[in-house]
């Protein structure tokens, strides 16, 4: 017989965990400096403040935005799938700004009574949806699901092409687990988001999209632990009141839709040439171009 200790287990993880980020702390303070996927003008004083404590710092970002071809967009994190198109046409027939794009990453997984409440609050927010699900199998899906949303919802099952997505006319509003990629991608693009976050710093990046940058609607998700069967549940009202808050028509919708717009411009601009980000990128090349000559 073979029996666990979850306790021990508990401390095993914790220790493992420590150690990292000791040895990663140790890296950094022996490191010529730190590259941030982010722009200045995003977080700014955050910027001046990490520099001031840590040192050296380049914000190079978005990152995302250096992907201009097709071909670049559709492979971020994956191959390029027979779905792809699929979804394309599927949103080329949408009008604009009128589909939601919902995305936990390729990381983050639900139980199967979560995966239901987001099936049913999706259908009863009453507007048009790409739903990306990296669970497998079916067994939650509530009867005649499929066919009740076959004319306003997509499920896609497993990777998505999300940055060709988000940069779809159709798309206008992102529910996310607020990882950072996903969170600077959705800035990027200019949508305002619904924020569900899982654990991790995904909470911090919750803050940062509603309360500091306002472009976000929380969901108030509660679960600040990666463990499915630990987490609570999101009832499908929740879920339903978030979308239509998103999407709506009121004063605060138009001004989350106007700020997101606003920020995806600022992003844009940072990447171009004379831009904040492409400064800095030339700024360290030069500095280590300097530094060579001297070694």
């Amino acid at each position: 017989m073979l029996v666990l200790d979850f306790n021990i287990l508990a401390r095993m993880r914790t220790e493992i965990i420590m150690k990292t980020i000791n040895e990663a702390k140790e890296v950094e303070s022996k490191s010529y400096g730190t590259l941030m996927n982010s722009f200045y003008e995003l977080e700014s004083e955050y910027a001046d403040q990490y520099c001031k404590m840590k040192g050296r710092a380049w914000n190079v970002g978005p990152v995302s935005l250096c992907n201009k071809e097709v071909i670049n967009k559709s492979i971020r994190g994956g191959e390029y799938p027979a779905s792809v198109n699929e979804c394309l046409k599927w949103l080329d027939k949408r009008s604009v700004g009128s589909v939601v794009y919902i995305c936990f990453g390729s990381r983050s997984f639900f139980s199967m009574e979560q995966l239901t409440e987001i099936a049913l609050g999706l259908e009863a927010s009453r507007h048009s949806f790409v739903w990306v699900v990296q669970n497998k199998g079916n067994d939650w899906i509530p009867n005649s699901y499929e066919e009740r949303i076959k004319d306003v919802g997509m499920m896609i099952k497993g990777w998505a092409p999300q940055l060709m997505i988000l940069n779809h006319d159709a798309v206008g509003g992102f529910v996310t687990h607020c990882g950072w990629n996903s969170s600077l991608e959705g800035i990027s693009v200019g949508l305002p988001m619904v924020t569900w976050p899982l654990y991790a710093d995904q909470f911090d990046n919750e803050k940062l999209l509603v309360d500091i940058l306002k472009v976000g609607v929380m969901v108030d998700s509660k679960g600040y632990t990666s463990n499915v069967k630990l987490r609570p549940i999101v009832e499908a009202a929740a879920l339903k009141e978030a979308v239509r808050k998103l999407m709506g028509d009121g004063i605060e919708a138009e001004k989350r839709r106007r700020r997101a717009k606003e920020l995806g411009e600022m992003a844009k601009r940072a990447v171009d040439k004379g831009g904040s980000s492409y400064e800095e990128i030339g700024n360290l090349m030069h500095e280590l171009m300097e530094r060579k000559k001297h070694v």
